[in-house]
């Protein structure tokens, strides 16, 4: 498995996750955004390829962007729209897709744009949900954020909203609670979208964005 990195300028080994570089045949890859212990993409003079946790080339520079590997698949940029390639580097999902989420597969499914809208693809490339969203991010714990105008809700696996859309921002569940964003306080909800935690300010939170 491996995630994404970029050429830069001749650096130390590999030494920190969020921005670190190993020098392998007399160049040097930055990995950024990811465990380096599951391996790398890189990019060199505008292609991106694949590197193993050793900094040896497994998959040879020629796409325009790559993300990790989640589930088994990365998502690559091809003549402008993303598609989706195995461990070997060979094309599983036809490029076909204006945009895809920073994780390219969870749960099984995978967030991808098509025009202005967000739906979800599975392993095999089939649309499993309509594209309607004006955003959306991975599954977690079987629910998926989703934005519908301004305003953040929750879809589960069938594409059905369980959670309407009234959140400034959402964030995906874990361990059955997600942070959300209420007027200018934060608080959790619950899979039923009950308040558990009460709202709060200040919360420092990470963006999920997604790639064009």
């Amino acid at each position: 498995m491996y995630i994404p990195a970029i050429r830069s300028i001749k650096l130390a080994a590999i030494n920190d996750i969020k921005e670190a570089t190993c020098e392998k045949r007399g160049k040097s890859f930055r990995i950024t955004n990811c465990s380096i212990s599951a391996g790398a993409s890189f990019n060199s003079e505008g292609k991106w390829g694949f590197i193993n946790t050793d900094g040896e080339i497994v998959i040879d520079l020629q796409y325009e962007w790559a993300s990790f590997f989640s589930e088994g698949l990365a998502g690559v940029r091809v003549g402008g729209k993303w598609g989706f390639i195995n461990v070997e580097g060979e094309m599983i999902i036809e490029p076909q897709f204006d945009g895809i989420s920073t994780v390219p597969f969870s749960e099984g499914l995978a967030t991808i744009e098509i025009g202005d809208e967000w739906g979800f693809i599975n392993t095999d490339g089939e649309i499993v949900i309509e594209p309607q969203f004006d955003m959306a991010n991975s599954f977690s714990e079987g629910l998926a954020t989703i934005k519908i105008g301004d305003e953040w809700g929750f879809i589960d696996t069938d594409g059905e909203i369980v959670i309407e859309p009234q959140f400034n921002t959402s964030n995906s569940f874990s361990m059955g609670i997600a942070l959300v964003e209420i007027g200018d306080e934060w608080g959790f909800i619950n899979t039923n979208g009950e308040i558990v935690i009460d709202p709060f300010e200040n919360v420092d939170t990470l963006d999920v964005w997604a790639i064009k």
